[in-house]
């Protein structure tokens, strides 16, 4: 290559980065005002936002179809045995509860038509002694089970790597995060309303490990944002253990 077309390349490579960087931050004004295709629970709650952005949403054509009368309907929202679907003008929703009472729900899920998946979730918030804390192990087990079924609809769907995964919370501000809370440890309140953890990028050798071990870097850091040192789901040696 010239060194013209280098810098074309590169030139359109930080262009297709900043617009996949501003995706996010549009759509988490909108959820965060709940002005999403559903609302989940009350303005202001404590919600967990994450999305899989596939680099080809912005440099392909993808235009995706959908028909959940296949026998299977996907996405399922985080945490969610069931769902009911939904179009929407992005792509496909689902939501978690029943069907008469869409107005306000507890997780929702959107495929857009560009590929790009989104997951919507309440979290619950609650301890002893009127503390207001989160389960983050819990957390952790919803963003790598979303995670594990997206990069399996993507393979079904030959939509190719890389893929940008970003991990928000928003309405935290008040919100402790003990390892636990049972046992005294310390709590550090978190003292903004909106956490948005660094992208993670991941390749199509990270897409096929499990996903545990691809979300460990955004998993320390979401313990670290509560003044953990890290996610207690890991051993010394950084291998994933169940708790």
């Amino acid at each position: 290559m010239s060194v013209e077309e280098l810098r074309r390349a590169f030139l359109f490579a930080s262009e297709v980065e900043e617009r996949i960087r501003r995706f996010r931050t549009e759509r988490l004004e909108i959820l965060t005002n709940n002005e999403g295709p559903l609302a989940v629970g009350a303005d202001g709650e404590t919600r967990l936002v994450m999305q899989v952005v596939p680099r080809a949403s912005f440099t392909e054509s993808i235009s995706l179809s959908f028909d959940e009368r296949g026998g299977t309907m996907w996405p399922w929202p985080l945490g969610a045995s069931g769902a009911n679907p939904m179009y929407s003008l992005d792509g496909l929703v689902a939501y978690s509860g029943p069907e008469e009472q869409s107005g306000t729900v507890r997780a929702f899920s959107t495929l857009f038509r560009n590929g790009i998946a989104e997951a919507v979730a309440k979290l619950n918030v609650g301890g002893k002694d009127g503390q207001r804390n989160i389960y983050l192990t819990g957390v952790e087990q919803g963003i790598a089970s979303g995670i594990r079924q997206i990069l399996g609809e993507y393979k079904r769907r030959s939509i190719p790597a890389p893929y940008t995964i970003f991990v928000s919370l928003i309405g935290i501000r008040g919100v402790s995060a003990p390892i636990d809370e049972w046992r005294g440890s310390i709590n550090y309140p978190y003292r903004s309303d909106r956490i948005m953890l660094p992208e993670l990028n991941i390749d199509a050798r990270g897409a096929a490990d499990v996903p545990e071990n691809t979300l460990k870097p955004l998993f320390d850091l979401m313990w670290n944002a509560f003044g953990q040192r890290g996610s207690p789901s890991y051993d010394e040696s950084g291998k994933h253990v169940r708790r």
